[in-house]
């Protein structure tokens, strides 16, 4: 049976002072709460959960996914355009070399793993504030075809409008992109003013996703999926979502 595994990083105190674009405080201790519900649902939708210790050096480390674009068995290590975050990356390259993954190191322009989403076979990247042509063209030792796609303005990551449904479906909200952009995909959306819920963590049938999008867990449900809601209003006001609290492979 094949393993599925998804690596998180724990929610450390000094999160209450991680990078947002607002300043809506952020509560540490409910952010950890709401982090371990979420590696249970993880577990639920058949992860094989491993969590790493979080720093109280690095407020943003949970945010894990933003370090590495991960390929089958190889690994690209990525490079923030926040310097201050550039410390995260050591600690979750060593944890994916252990677990027997091929750690590449761009060497060139900025990326962020919240740009990156692979689906059918392809790498789709985002070029937004956090993430530059030169470091999309640096993904290309992963071996996959990769479609560069504008990000819309005011949003931090590609992956804050959509998500993969697994290997051939796209969730996206309304109003963002383009759906054309996924041809030979299937695209199903969520409404523009629920586009939080577009950020989804999927296998198989199962699909992790946040609380409090009805209409969004709704059409999901009626696509044949089913969804697994977690709280996550923590995790949101440090601008994160569902993908960003874990690497996946």
């Amino acid at each position: 049976m094949r393993v599925v595994r998804a690596l998180v990083r724990s929610v450390p105190a000094a999160y209450r002072h991680a990078t947002r674009r607002h300043d809506q405080p952020i509560d540490s201790d409910r952010a950890t709460a709401q982090h371990v519900a979420y590696q249970a649902a993880l577990r639920s939708a058949g992860f094989a959960v491993e969590a790493l210790a979080g720093d109280e050096s690095l407020p943003d480390g949970i945010f894990v996914e933003d370090t590495a674009v991960i390929v089958g068995e190889r690994v690209m290590m990525t490079r923030s355009a926040l310097p201050g975050r550039a410390l995260e990356r050591p600690p979750i390259a060593a944890a994916l070399s252990a677990r027997g993954l091929e750690v590449l190191h761009m060497t060139a322009g900025v990326c962020d793993g919240g740009d990156v989403l692979l689906v059918g076979g392809r790498l789709f990247a985002g070029i937004s504030e956090r993430t530059d042509a030169a470091g999309i063209a640096a993904l290309a030792p992963l071996g996959l075809p990769i479609t560069a796609i504008d990000v819309p303005a005011g949003v931090l990551h590609l992956k804050c409008v959509c998500s993969p449904l697994g290997d051939d479906a796209i969730l996206l909200a309304e109003g963002t992109l383009d759906p054309a952009i996924f041809r030979g995909l299937q695209v199903h959306a969520v409404p523009f003013a629920e586009q939080w819920a577009a950020n989804v963590v999927a296998l198989g049938s199962r699909v992790v996703m946040g609380a409090g999008y009805p209409v969004a867990a709704d059409r999901v449900s009626r696509a044949g999926y089913d969804p697994i809601l977690v709280e996550v209003s923590e995790i949101e006001a440090g601008d994160g979502s569902m993908t960003c609290l874990s690497l996946r492979w």
